[in-house]
Parts: structure tokens; sequence; C-alpha cells
């Protein structure tokens, strides 16, 4: 179980309090403190069960039937070879198919207008929900 940013950061700024109050002569109720929010900010946040039976009843129900997914239908892909990659994604994600890009050097693609489209995986004219655009400065 990971700790998230905003977890590790109110831990870390609640230890350093107690810290620093702990030794301002106190009698041991900072380092009480402490611990307490240290416990309630280390604890994630328990889910709530439903509260009526009907509740109870649809949640028993949803949970015993299986998950049923239908594949969204392949869309024609087109021709992206070439183009900017702005434009490119733009075409693909009119079509309704969805884009990965590889490439972009060292920074990844920071500015898509600024890249071009070298090859794509699968290639124009085949049936996809995905398409793979690989980009350079120039092809």
């Amino acid at each position: 179980m990971g700790i998230n940013r905003s977890t590790f950061a109110a831990l870390v700024a609640v230890t350093l309090a107690g810290v620093l109050f702990a030794g301002c002569g106190s009698s041991g109720t900072a380092t009480t403190t402490v611990k307490t929010v240290v416990e309630r900010v280390a604890t994630p946040p328990s889910t709530t069960s439903p509260t009526t039976a009907s509740e109870s009843a649809e949640a028993d129900e949803s949970e015993s039937e299986p998950a049923t997914t239908v594949p969204p239908k392949a869309k024609h892909v087109g021709s992206y070879v070439g183009q900017r990659l702005d434009v490119a994604e733009s075409d693909a994600e009119e079509a309704g198919i969805s884009v990965k890009v590889l490439g972009g050097g060292t920074f990844g693609v920071v500015v898509p207008s600024h890249w071009t489209v070298c090859k794509q995986e699968p290639s124009s004219g085949a049936t996809a929900n995905r398409v793979k655009l690989i980009v350079a400065r120039e092809c």
C-alpha cells in the first residue's frame, strides 16, 4: 500500500511540528497529539457500507453478476504519416481512434505542432481502436 504525496507531506509536517514542540518543555502532550494526528493521517479512510436493507440487497446483486464488456467497434485507420502530430491526433480522435505517441526525444512531446509523424502502427487502411504514432522533428 503506497502513500500519496499529500499524505506523505502531511506526515512530514506533523512529525516536524511534533519534534519542535516536544523540546518546548511540555509534559508529553505534544508527543501524544503528534501520534494521534499521524495515526489519523496515515490510516486510510474506511469504505462505508450500505446503510439500508435495500441498498445492501442492491450491492449483493451487483457483486454476483459477472462483468461483461463489449470491445468497441474497430474503426478505419487513416494515413497520418507526414502530418504534424497535433493534426494527426485530432484526425484520429475525431474518427474514434485513441492515440499513443512514441518518440519525442529527451523531454517528450511538449508542443505537438513541432513534431511530424514518421511512422504509424497499424498502417493506413487497417481497422483498429488504437494507433501508435512514431514522431520526430524531421523524418
